[in-house]
Formats: C-alpha cells, structure tokens, sequence
C-alpha cells in the first residue's frame, strides 16, 4: 500500500501513481509508478486530474517479506548483501562490515530500484509470512 497525494500542479520533481479502479471511497488499485516525468508529461498528469494520477508521497506500507522478495528481484546485488549485513548487526562491532556493505550496494534509490519495477510485474506476492524469500 502505498499513500498519493492530490498534485496542485504538473510536476517534474514527484514520482506519480497511476490510478487503476476506485476500492471504497478512499482506496483505489494502483496502475503504475511512473517515476518523475519530463514536464509535458507532467502536465498530461494533472490534466488528467486525481481520479487518475496523484503525486507518490514515498510513504509504502509492506510486508517485510514482500519488500525482501521485491529487492531479490529487481536489485538482486543489494539482497546477496542483506544476510551478511543482518549477522554483522548483531555482532560486536558490526561498523566495518556494515561500512563495506553499504560501499558495495547499488546506487539506486528505492523509488527507482522497486516500486516502479514492482508495479509492472504481476508475480510481486500481496506479502505474508510463506510468501517471501527465506534467510539463512
């Protein structure tokens, strides 16, 4: 779940979710993340007004098991990572390896690296404790 903000106006400097079908009264399916336009597409956007595209406020609800399932697909050099970073936080002194990690991790940030990857893919599971990877 993630949470849109009605645009006051066309934007280059926002990511936008496209609206799909209305749930209830404040609830609606979302279509795709389309990550920053350029402003004329900006412009169609808010054209096209908020019953079909708000403005990503980056506020995401998941399940933790989705979010892991989701990084093992689209930033599958970041997961590789993520089991040695979980055993060095609880280690003594986990500053070194966390320091190393975090030099070897993609350069991406989350909006680029999941949600608009995850919202063109169909097999991204709703989240829950069987449906996401295993750590060891």
């Amino acid at each position: 779940m993630t949470f849109g903000i009605e645009p006051d106006s066309p934007s280059t400097a926002y990511s936008y979710l496209e609206l799909r079908t209305q749930l209830g009264e404040h609830a609606q399916v979302l279509q795709r993340f389309h990550e920053k336009p350029n402003l004329e597409t900006a412009r169609g956007y808010y054209e096209l007004g908020p019953v079909r595209y708000l403005w990503n406020s980056r506020m995401f609800v998941r399940h933790s098991e989705t979010i892991l399932e989701c990084i093992r697909r689209y930033v599958p050099a970041a997961f590789e990572r993520i089991p040695r970073i979980a055993h060095a936080w609880d280690q003594l002194e986990p500053a070194p390896v966390l320091r190393q990690m975090y030099g070897e991790l993609p350069k991406i940030s989350i909006d680029y690296g999941l949600p608009e990857p995850a919202s063109r893919d169909n097999r991204v599971p709703a989240g829950g404790p069987s449906d996401g990877p295993q750590l060891a």
